[in-house]
Order: structure tokens, then sequence, then C-alpha cells
């Protein structure tokens, strides 16, 4: 849902043009060259970094993108500054930093939920990166990237309960797209799915009622 909210707070400051919004997410996509520079240079070298930023900046697809209105641009920004700020955390001996890459997580966890899983690598290599300190020094940066995590993805929750009567932790298509991409009539096309069709108004309520009709219980 972050997207939508990222696209209205554009829409309340400079009005509802979505030209504008394209204009917006171009210079988006400019930061994001600079930033991929930024996290190259820092990991390897002057040079590394400079090729990076110019992939980045010839890279077709991602101009499509960033005139388009979807999700992928602001993806792209938060997990760049999210591997950045983890960059700048391991450098830093103090454990609350770990909390402002928790935080960009969950930004970008609220706006593509599958990146979800990222949390594990990130937990797995802070317990590495303090491997010679005693376990509660282990635990504390660990616990301030999940603290940070779960403050932004804590009020899409409670919205999905108020709303939906369900602790649902970001969306629930998450099993409808799964099923669309692994089932054994996938084809690596988006194409109707038998009796389930492919209506973009009705494939979530139908996805719905045929879980329930397999399963014997309302989802």
């Amino acid at each position: 849902p972050f997207y939508a909210y990222f696209l209205s707070f554009i829409y309340l400051i400079l009005g509802p043009h979505p030209t504008t919004a394209s204009a917006i997410q171009l210079l988006m996509g400019v930061l994001g060259c600079v930033l991929l520079y930024w996290l190259a240079r820092n990991l390897f070298s002057k040079w590394v970094g400079l090729l990076a930023g110019l992939g980045g900046a010839i890279h077709g697809i991602a101009f499509f993108h960033e005139g388009t209105l979807l999700t992928v641009v602001l993806i792209h920004i938060l997990n760049l500054t999210l591997l950045l700020t983890l960059y700048w955390a391991a450098r830093h001996p103090s454990w609350k930093t770990w909390a402002i890459p928790g935080v960009l997580l969950g930004l970008s966890i609220i706006t593509r939920p599958n990146i979800l899983l990222f949390a594990f690598v990130i937990l797995a290599w802070i317990w590495w990166l303090f491997q010679t300190q005693p376990i509660q020094k282990r635990l504390l940066p660990m616990m301030a990237f999940i603290a940070g995590m779960f403050f932004m993805i804590l009020p899409v929750i409670l919205r999905n309960v108020l709303v939906l009567r369900e602790p649902i932790m970001t969306v629930a298509t998450g099993g409808l797209n799964f099923y669309l991409g692994n089932s054994q009539q996938s084809t690596g096309f988006l194409v109707p799915f038998g009796e389930l069709g492919l209506s973009s108004r009705t494939i979530v309520e139908d996805f719905k009622q045929e879980a329930e009709n397999r399963s014997g219980k309302p989802l």
C-alpha cells in the first residue's frame, strides 16, 4: 500500500496530474543512479561506481518504469538506500544504528512484500558481524533492526485488522500470485485459469471463492 500513499502525497502537494508524478519518478531515477554509484564506490572502487551509475543511467527498462505509475521506482530507491544504510550501520559500532535499515526494509515490505525474505539474510549477517561479541550484544542490533521494520509494518497490520478483520501483514494476494506463477497450469504467461478466468474485476473474489470451495471453510 505504500506506493498508493506516496502517489497520494504527490497529488496532494502538486495536484492530481500523472505527468507530474512521472516527472518526479524520473528525478528519482536520477537519484537511483547516484545511489548506485555511491554504493558501488564504497564497496569496490571509484571506477566500479562510475560503471554501475552509468549502467543504471542507460538501462532502458528502468527509464520506461520511471515514466509509468508503477511501484518499481519507489522499490528501487528504497532498496538502494537500504543497502547503503546497511553498509553505514556495519561501520558504526552502536546497535541503535540498525534501526534505520529496519525502517527502510519495513517501507520496502509495504511496497513489495516479498522482500520480507531479505530480513532473514540481514539478521544472519548481523549475527555474523557481531560474532566476537557476547550473545546480548549480538541480540541488541538484531532487535533494533526488527523494531524499526515492524514500526513501519504495524500501521498496515492494524488497518487490515480494523477493515478486513484479519491480521494480514501487508496484502492478501500472496497466495493468488504464488498460484498464478507456480501451479501446474502456469505457462510463464498471464493466461485464464480454467473456471477462475482472468477478469481484473473479479479475479481476487474468484480465487477466494475457489479456495473456500476446495478447503471447505471460509477464508
